[in-house]
């Protein structure tokens, strides 16, 4: 069987004439495309089915882009619809392939597969003739010459981040991230699956050293089949209610958590689980939740929202001293300020000072108080006295309660408007990157709004974060758009 593919030498021909005005295309784009012709043609795989339909069926997908492209875009079927390629080449008709430009080779045999994904034909510039190509639409044909081994040093050529606006960058991203999330598929659900398998058989928690998580997903799952493995050489141990943390030591922490050292086999872990104490696993964590405990209790008996220290300080003698002596003002003296100025206000209690100032008394410098005004709360040492403390926040705590309250309206606005946005776009998700202010994140949530309409076809289902430029995550997870993008 042949595929008769004359329309598509014609529609080549016709997109790339010259108009009346004078504005004609690059020339190389055209015998390029002739060039791609010979080289996928269906005919040259007729002794191998499955690429030959997948070449014809592109062809006439081809067909239609270039149609699509010739009348400016945004037409019939096309409207919004990404155009998804798939070719085969012999690999001695491939040529000088540039990495990275493609979404995917794949070896079948003699063959090279060419799989990629681009947005539909952009609208035409304004004032441009029929027949001409916006430069969008000559980079996303230009990414599928370079694919394909072929020069695209045309206008546009084959930059991927060109892309500024969101209705040329959204169709093509959207089938990247999908891609790229079931690429990553299989680690991240092995690691889900084996974590829910460990806290429902053995009620076991694990977590990860931030050396282990930089390892990455597959080096986790291994971790944790590893320790299956050890779990089930002692069935008979009792682990339940066990936090077990997987990194470069061993023992128990003051918070009861259990450390195992990720370099070790499954054999030695069951070994050391052996001779553990379990029960001071226990303990500690009791001991800690009953720190917990006291730590809300003493921030509600001084009126604030929160009091809590630093992570080397928890669990140590000092700060449940200072907890002790806090409580005891607390129920003699009430909350400071009366309850009400300083609801809002968080403190954290900071190690003491290696060297008090010199000619002051311990604990009293002012230098060991301090005022964050960027995250919000107040500083005190673990040494200081009620006195202290009361006077510091009666001082200080009004300005923090002020940057608080202001901030929790600017967070509430943007939370509105995000759920506005997951909402009216049907998006999984929508976040934003920290180093994008509220208010730019609020701006771009409006313009999101506002282009609805035109964006949801392409953003309906997907997880998106507003940050500063147009890219996909490496895993898939979400799409960043551009804070100021444009449609």
């Amino acid at each position: 069987m042949r595929c008769d593919l004359g329309l598509l030498r014609i529609s080549c021909d016709y997109v790339f004439y010259s108009s009346q005005t004078g504005n004609s295309q690059p020339p190389l784009l055209k015998v390029q495309l002739r060039e791609l012709y010979k080289r996928v043609h269906p005919d040259l795989f007729h002794d191998i089915p499955f690429a030959r339909q997948a070449n014809e069926h592109s062809f006439k997908l081809l067909q239609e882009y270039l149609d699509a492209a010739k009348k400016g875009g945004e037409v019939g079927r096309t409207a919004g619809v990404p155009f998804k390629f798939l070719f085969y080449l012999h690999k001695e008709q491939e040529g000088d392939l540039s990495e990275g430009l493609h979404e995917e080779r794949a070896d079948k045999g003699d063959l090279k597969r060419v799989d990629l994904v681009l947005p539909p034909p952009a609208r035409l510039d304004a004032g441009a003739a029929e027949g001409t190509l916006p430069q969008a639409t000559q980079r996303a044909l230009g990414k599928l010459l370079t694919a394909c081994g072929l020069i695209a040093d045309f206008v546009g050529g084959a930059d991927e981040g060109a892309a500024a606006c969101l209705r040329e960058f959204m169709p093509a991203a959207a089938e990247l991230a999908r891609q790229r999330q079931f690429t990553q598929r299989g680690p991240r659900h092995d690691i889900s699956a084996l974590r829910t398998a460990l806290r429902l058989g053995r009620q076991v928690t694990v977590g990860f050293s931030p050396a282990v998580r930089a390892q990455g997903p597959g080096a986790q799952a291994e971790q944790l089949r590893k320790l299956a493995a050890a779990l089930d050489r002692i069935s008979h141990v009792q682990l339940a209610g066990v936090h077990v943390m997987l990194g470069d030591d061993y023992g128990v922490d003051p918070l009861g958590r259990l450390w195992l050292d990720a370099d070790d086999t499954a054999l030695f872990w069951s070994g050391y689980l052996l001779a553990v104490d379990i029960s001071e696993c226990h303990e500690r964590q009791e001991a800690a939740a009953r720190v917990r405990r006291m730590e809300a209790s003493v921030a509600a008996l001084l009126g604030l929202s929160m009091l809590y220290c630093m992570p080397s300080l928890r669990m140590k003698p000092e700060f449940l001293r200072f907890l002790e002596r806090m409580a005891a003002a607390g129920s003699e003296r009430g909350p400071i300020g009366g309850g009400r100025e300083f609801g809002g206000v968080p403190l954290c209690v900071t190690s003491q000072p290696e060297s008090p100032a010199v000619g002051s008394i311990e604990g009293d410098s002012q230098n060991d108080f301090s005022v964050d005004t960027s995250m919000g709360f107040l500083s005190a040492p673990v040494n200081a006295t009620a006195d202290q403390v009361y006077n510091f926040v009666m001082a200080s705590g009004k300005g923090v309660a002020e940057i608080l309250s202001r901030r929790k309206g600017q967070h509430q606005r943007a939370e509105d408007l995000r759920r506005a946005v997951e909402r009216r776009l049907r998006l999984r998700r929508l976040s934003h990157d920290p180093a994008v202010s509220h208010e730019r994140f609020c701006t771009a949530c409006q313009r999101l709004l506002q282009n609805a309409d035109t964006l949801l076809q392409f953003m309906d289902g997907l997880e998106v974060r507003v940050s500063k430029v147009n890219i996909v995550a490496p895993d898939g997870s979400h799409i960043d758009i551009a804070w100021d993008f444009e449609i």
